[in-house]
């Protein structure tokens, strides 16, 4: 989007306690394999929602980043598409975006790289450090399908190490997503919450 989206003002991961826990079982067992959690996003206030609807909508939407986010979506699409809904999971606050990072390493700002798919297209792959997955966090691509054969071997293995892990402590990936999983038995299931992250 290009912006700052409405109701974040910290970087501050929010997340329902039995979330929380069942993801600390995620970590020790990556930390006994020698790799950390790198999370994305988790709560997102309903605010932030409507501020992606209200964006996708717009015609004259700000498109600055639709090479890096969606190359081969128009941004009208991404709701057809599965890439946003009009209510998330998210703002029941036991859904997360996440990655893995070896043990040592650190996020370092995005390295933008030209990456050929298996189908001959090609996508730019936002190199932060973690774990090669093929397609980066919040590519709306078929190529970020969790299952998708347009990446790598190592980069589809990679996908399976962190969807069997987190299926094992209980979380449900979003097959549309290698990085979007919700707790199987979320605490919240009809509650969307909408308060500021400050």
């Amino acid at each position: 989007m290009n912006q700052k989206v409405s109701g974040y003002d910290a970087n501050r991961v929010i997340m329902t306690q039995k979330c929380a826990i069942a993801l600390n079982e995620v970590w020790k067992e990556l930390d006994s394999k020698g790799f950390n959690i790198v999370i994305y996003d988790a709560f997102r206030p309903t605010r932030a929602v409507q501020n992606f609807v209200r964006w996708a909508e717009d015609k004259n939407a700000n498109q600055t980043n639709k090479a890096s986010y969606f190359p081969y979506v128009d941004h009208d699409k991404v709701f057809d598409e599965g890439y946003i809904a009009n209510r998330s999971g998210h703002s029941r606050g036991s859904t997360i975006d996440l990655s893995i990072i070896e043990l040592g390493k650190s996020l370092q700002n995005v390295v933008r790289k030209n990456r050929k798919l298996s189908d001959g297209r090609e996508i730019f792959f936002l190199d932060d450090n973690t774990l090669d997955m093929g397609s980066s966090f919040d590519l709306f691509d078929k190529a970020s399908n969790t299952l998708s054969n347009l990446v790598p071997d190592t980069a589809h293995q990679n996908r399976l190490f962190l969807k069997d892990l987190m299926e094992k402590n209980g979380f449900v990936n979003y097959e549309l997503e290698w990085w979007h999983f919700t707790l199987k038995d979320e605490p919240f299931p009809d509650t969307y919450f909408d308060f500021q992250i400050n």
